[in-house]
């Protein structure tokens, strides 16, 4: 070894694109870059299908060319421009309500001092998540049942008539944000929480010196800390602005034509669509539209923390 040169106790692999050491992580990595190649990357290559009129017959690379014809034909739709406005409109409901409501919880569960009880709040608040739609469909269901739905017997302990909700058009984007923070809440409680459990207790216990109350620490130490963490899941979030959950519209509204006003999404649309025509065409379409659409989204809200704060974004 020559001299000056320090030893580092580091031995560099013959490629020098990583150290000995780190072999074990890359070797672990070898499944999940399996699995995003082939069920990821590999069906991209179905995009093509959005500028073809498929049949089985030709198949997929044989099937003719029909250009922007399947955009066409999605936007002069009559439901198109409804699809579109109700996806983004109930996304922003359950991001915004979902994303406020983990915040509120987390902060009152880092204030609690009773640890059995933190857990056992945590655990209660994740479990939702489990549950597929279907059984939250039929929850919904034995909820908002005209007859002897739970919903329509306590409001009749109260005096008051029962009521249609399957009916109420209105009402529906408010049931569909309370079930969505029901159900997908606990996740975020449970990250906000571990990004609070990593902060100095030292800052409240010197705020508190300085005689500052509860309000006064959460307002200026509390939620200041999960900022960072927020910026990250709204953007990741709003990746997916455009993309409609469909089962969670077939399991809850399924053929209910009368609610599709304030219900219809751009991913129940499409699966409508495709079961009615059979064409794939158009499905491909509508989907290439929202990955190119949220991929700008996520661009725009990236650089936008970037701007609110360097080195606040994702890249």
């Amino acid at each position: 070894m020559q001299q000056g040169r320090k030893r580092t106790g580091i031995t560099v692999s013959r490629g020098g694109f990583f150290t000995r050491d780190q072999r074990p992580f890359f070797v672990l990595m070898i499944p999940c870059v399996l699995f995003l190649l082939a069920f990821i990357y590999l069906p991209m290559g179905g995009l093509v299908l959005a500028f073809k009129s498929f049949n089985v017959t030709d198949g997929i690379w044989g099937s003719p060319w029909v250009g922007f014809d399947n955009f066409k034909f999605f936007w002069e739709s009559e439901y198109a421009w409804r699809a579109t406005f109700n996806t983004v409109y109930l996304n922003i409901l359950f991001i915004v309500s979902s994303h406020v409501f983990a915040i509120f919880c987390s902060v009152s569960l880092y204030e609690m001092r009773g640890r059995f009880f933190k857990k056992t709040i945590q655990s209660i608040s994740y479990f939702p998540s489990f549950l597929s739609w279907i059984i939250i469909g039929v929850l919904a269901t034995a909820v908002f049942s005209p007859g002897q739905g739970v919903l329509n017997q306590m409001l009749a302990i109260f005096g008051i008539d029962s009521v249609q909700w399957y009916m109420q058009v209105d009402s529906w984007p408010a049931i569909l944000t309370a079930i969505y923070v029901w159900k997908n809440a606990g996740v975020l409680i449970v990250i906000y929480v571990a990004a609070l459990s990593a902060m100095n207790p030292e800052y409240h216990e010197a705020a508190t010196i300085d005689g500052a109350g509860l309000v006064r620490r959460t307002w200026h130490i509390t939620l200041p800390h999960l900022v960072p963490t927020a910026v990250i899941l709204l953007i990741m979030a709003i990746g997916g602005i455009f993309k409609g959950d469909s089962q969670m519209m077939i399991s809850l509204i399924d053929r209910n034509s009368q609610l599709y006003p304030t219900t219809d999404v751009l991913d129940f649309f499409v699966y409508r669509s495709l079961m009615n025509s059979g064409d794939v065409g158009m499905p491909a379409a509508v989907g290439l539209y929202q990955s190119v659409v949220g991929f700008i989204c996520v661009l725009l809200a990236n650089w936008g923390a970037n701007r609110y704060r360097k080195g606040s974004g994702l890249f």
